[in-house]
C-alpha cells in the first residue's frame, strides 16, 4: 500500500470536504451545481527505503538534544558545559586517597544538577567501569525512586592508574558517559 504525507492527506480531504459542502449548499438553494472536473488522483509517495544514517558511537552532547538508544554522549567542553550536559554527564564522588589493595567507594551522581526522577523523564540505569571492566551490576532505576540518580560502587584498585567509565541512561535524552584517571599508591 502506498502512502502520503500527512500535509497531503489534509490538504485533499479538506479541499474534497469544502467542494462537497459548497455542492450541497447550492443545492439547497436550488442553484445549479455547475460541473466540475474532478481533480487529478492524490499524489501517492513511495514508502522510505532508504535505511537510516548509522550514528557514531561518540558524539558531543552539543550535538544533539535528543538521541537513538545507541549514541553515547560525552560533554563537550567539560569546563562549560551546556544545561543538559549538566543534567546528564555522570559525575564521580571518590575518596580523598586512593590505596592499593584497599577496597574504596566510588558514587556516581548523574549530572551537576538534579535530573528529574518523574514517569515521564528519568535515569533508567547507571553503571561503572574500571579498565574497561565491569563493577558490580548495573544499577536500574525506576522513576520516583531517588530524589537524586547516584549509585554506590565498590572495588579494590591495583597500584597504578585506572581509567574509571561511569555511563548512564536517560528515557528521554538517551546514553551519557563520563571517564576518569585515578592513581592507587
Amino acid at each position: 500500500m502506498e502512502e502520503i504525507t500527512r500535509r497531503e492527506f489534509l490538504r485533499y480531504g479538506i479541499a474534497g470536504s469544502a467542494a462537497v459542502s459548497a455542492a450541497l449548499l447550492l443545492a439547497a438553494c436550488g442553484k445549479k451545481v455547475p460541473e466540475v472536473t474532478p481533480p487529478p488522483a492524490m499524489p501517492m509517495t513511495p514508502p522510505l527505503t532508504k535505511a537510516p544514517e548509522p550514528v557514531a558511537p561518540a558524539t558531543k552532547a552539543a550535538e544533539t538534544k535528543a538521541a537513538p538508544d545507541n549514541t553515547i554522549h560525552i560533554a563537550a567542553d567539560p569546563a562549560n558545559m551546556t544545561e543538559l550536559e549538566k543534567l546528564h554527564v555522570p559525575q564521580f564522588v571518590l575518596p580523598a586517597s586512593i590505596k592499593t589493595g584497599k577496597a574504596i567507594g566510588v558514587t556516581v551522581n548523574v549530572g551537576k544538577l538534579p535530573h528529574p526522577m518523574i514517569k515521564t523523564h528519568w535515569i533508567q540505569w547507571i553503571e561503572l567501569q574500571v579498565d574497561g571492566k565491569p563493577v558490580g551490576k548495573r544499577i536500574t532505576l525506576n522513576p520516583g525512586d531517588k530524589a537524586k540518580a547516584t549509585a554506590k560502587f565498590k572495588f579494590t584498585p591495583t597500584a597504578g592508574r585506572h581509567t574509571l567509565k561511569a555511563t548512564i541512561h536517560c528515557n528521554i535524552h538517551g546514553t551519557w558517559e563520563n571517564s576518569q584517571e585515578i592513581t592507587a599508591s
